[in-house]
């Protein structure tokens, strides 16, 4: 090998290895970016899902509270008219009353469960979220948490109130 070769190769190698750098670091760039961009969507997803499960859960606890009133109110009927054809059908009486306040009671059990369920998914949604924005820092995921963070505030809020006892109509909330 002659010295100009030799020379070029040696010039050669540091233009190579800053090549395969260059290439190195647009690929881990490129990684970087679908990683958060993968993560943006899973959160987008968890606060869908948990919409959508917020709406189902209304949903049903409204449906079952109308359900379980229109039962009680039959039963409760059913009971007035026995009383008033002077049936002493004593024992018939309690035991469709007793259907009805156990209906009742299925009822409100069955909307307390959807309500803790759907503070759980609530809550999973929100901490995603805002774990998700806290790593990317990016606006959209800001926006997102927020969103989420401010679904799982209003549930809360819903929430208390059932706690309270203080009745409410199921369209109002």
């Amino acid at each position: 090998m002659d010295t100009s070769t030799g020379l070029v190769l040696v010039a050669a190698v540091p233009i190579g290895v800053a090549i395969l750098q260059y290439f190195e670091r647009r690929a881990k760039v490129k990684d970087e970016k679908q990683e958060r961009a993968e993560a943006r969507e899973a959160a987008r997803e968890a606060v869908e899902s948990a919409r959508q499960a917020a709406k189902d859960a209304k949903e049903a606890a409204a449906a079952a509270v109308l359900q379980t009133s229109a039962v009680a109110k039959a039963a409760e009927g059913v009971r007035t008219e026995l009383q008033i054809q002077g049936t002493s059908a004593k024992t018939q009486m309690d035991e469709i009353a007793k259907v009805g306040v156990d209906t009742q009671r299925v009822g409100i059990d069955t909307h307390t469960l959807v309500n803790n369920n759907m503070g759980v998914q609530l809550k999973l949604a929100a901490g995603y979220a805002r774990r998700l924005a806290n790593i990317t820092k990016a606006a959209e995921d800001e926006q997102a948490a927020a969103i989420a963070e401010l679904a799982l505030a209003e549930h809360l809020k819903k929430q208390a109130v059932v706690d309270s006892g203080v009745k409410t109509s199921p369209t109002t909330g």
